[in-house]
Formats: C-alpha cells, sequence, structure tokens
C-alpha cells in the first residue's frame, strides 16, 4: 500500500508511479494516490483484495 499511496517513498517512486498512472489511464487529470483521500484510497484497496478473494476461490 506504501507504493500506492506515497508513505515513505522518495521522490523518484512518486515519478515513477505518475508515470506509470498517466501511461495506465491516459489523463493527468486522472486523481493520482497521493491526491486522493485517506478513505477513497482504503476503499480501492479493499475492493482489489475482494475482487482477487472472489476470482481466485
Amino acid at each position: 500500500m506504501n507504493a500506492m499511496i506515497g508513505g515513505d517513498s522518495a521522490a523518484e517512486m512518486v515519478a515513477i508511479r505518475a508515470a506509470f498512472w498517466l501511461d495506465d489511464f491516459g489523463s493527468a487529470s486522472c486523481p493520482s494516490p497521493e491526491f486522493m483521500s485517506s478513505a477513497s484510497v482504503t476503499g480501492v484497496g479493499q475492493a482489489f483484495r475482494d475482487a482477487v478473494i472472489q476470482y481466485c476461490s
């Protein structure tokens, strides 16, 4: 989760994550994780967890 929200990551990690975000979503205006609320990031993480559990069970 640290890579997703910043945590103690270096500036290089933030730049790499932003590049992947732009590549994946094709939009710089799509909110990147470091600008999302903690509740939103947690919700995305929980949804991902639920999807993994559903499709891997």
